[in-house]
């Protein structure tokens, strides 16, 4: 029986293993390493699960490697952007060289006697048993059981008509139709009480038609068309989460809205519209600013309420806006310092901004908490909605 022996071994070439890799690779330099995947790419996790719209729940400026800060714009990142970022850490670090792919770990036991770990792998691609050694086993595989993953009980799924699908498995080839279908199903269902689409989606699917087929109260992300539209009769169900919170904040300063002059920079779909109808619908006077605009300046210093969500870092300097206004900063953007530093900053000049408005939001820590709060406000309503139309 061919045994090799390392130093330390790893198990898992996902996110926490090639971190673990380098980590050590770098401070023990003499120690033998090798990292032990079943699968046949690095990535782990983000490689598993290729589902419409998987993404990070962490910022990834927390979540990615101090030693290679990320430095991509988008704060929740996709799940084929980082399983890139990943690779790429370990090609740019050597790690990738010490990876035995396609190697499942059936067993690892401490061998007192010899005081080592002793590790029975199998060879996927041959079938062939494999048998390593080593004074020290890291094991970075996660939580998820990576051939079924976990499947809670559906009552009465036996008689579901539709596919079945379990997002650790997903189909690439899934269609435009099915998805709408799987929507439908969703919306037919009593015991779902909400659905928040995830996006991106793939490039063959149409996000617009997904959003639509997601009943608008069902919709706790006020993202259906319908919903949307809504607002501009002031017949609002479920609200857009984040434009939501952004009136919320403005009405916790204790302004009064009826008769404010609003300026909202930037007119998305997801906030800047839908925040500009809503406080209309409340008496405000509203100025939507955009990338066509000539002086956003001109507006903006004669506002009492400044609403900015571009994506662009220290938009909103102290020079626009008017002393005493309140500015709601939507926008996150990751800068670099000179020292090679990372930090999330949103679009206003924050520390100047300040000085002159009587009120401003961080980032992070200002939207971002209040937007989840929306959702869960969203999700209370619709429960009481669909209660009233005996739903539930």
């Amino acid at each position: 029986m061919t045994n090799e022996h390392f130093d330390v071994l790893i198990i898992g070439a996902g996110l926490s293993g090639i971190g673990t890799a380098v980590h050590i690779s770098q401070e023990c330099p003499g120690k033998r390493l090798a990292i032990l995947e079943r699968r046949q790419r690095v990535g782990g996790t983000w490689d598993l699960f290729s589902y419409p719209g998987i993404r990070s729940d962490s910022d990834m400026f927390s979540f990615g490697y101090d030693f290679r800060p990320w430095n991509d714009l988008n704060t929740l990142a996709d799940g084929q952007s980082i399983r890139s970022y990943i690779s790429e850490t370990a090609s740019e670090y050597g790690v990738d060289k010490l990876i035995r792919f396609g190697i499942e770990t059936e067993q690892a036991q401490w061998c007192s006697e010899q005081q080592h770990w002793i590790v029975s792998a199998r060879d996927l691609d041959t079938g062939l048993a494999r048998h390593f050694s080593c004074d020290f086993l890291i094991s970075c595989t996660g939580y998820y059981d990576h051939k079924t993953g976990y499947l809670p009980d559906f009552p009465g799924v036996e008689q579901f008509q539709g596919q079945c699908i379990h997002p650790q498995h997903w189909p690439a080839d899934l269609t435009q139709d099915e998805c709408k279908a799987r929507l439908v199903a969703m919306n037919d269902d009593p015991d779902v009480l909400g659905v928040i689409l995830q996006r991106p989606v793939p490039e063959h699917i149409n996000v617009r038609s997904l959003q639509s087929a997601i009943h608008p109260l069902k919709d706790v992300e006020g993202m259906n068309p319908a919903s949307i539209g809504n607002i501009v009769y002031n017949q609002m169900a479920l609200a857009p989460c984040t434009a939501a919170a952004s009136v919320e904040m403005i009405r916790a300063t204790g302004m009064k809205i009826e008769g404010m002059e609003v300026v909202v920079v930037g007119h998305s779909e997801i906030v800047g519209k839908p925040a500009a109808f809503m406080l209309m619908a409340e008496g405000a006077t509203v100025t939507v600013c955009h990338h066509m605009t000539r002086s956003v300046a001109a507006h903006t210093r004669r506002a009492d309420v400044v609403l900015v969500a571009v994506g662009v870092p220290g938009l909103l300097t102290a020079d626009m806006v008017k002393p005493g206004a309140a500015v709601i900063d939507i926008g996150i953007n990751q800068v670099t310092d000179a020292d090679g530093s990372s930090r999330i900053v949103g679009d206003a000049d924050t520390g100047a901004v300040a000085d002159i408005a009587s009120w401003t939001t961080p980032v992070p820590g200002g939207v971002g908490p209040v937007t989840v709060a929306m959702l869960m406000r969203n999700a209370a309503i619709a429960f009481e909605k669909q209660i009233e139309l005996g739903w539930v």
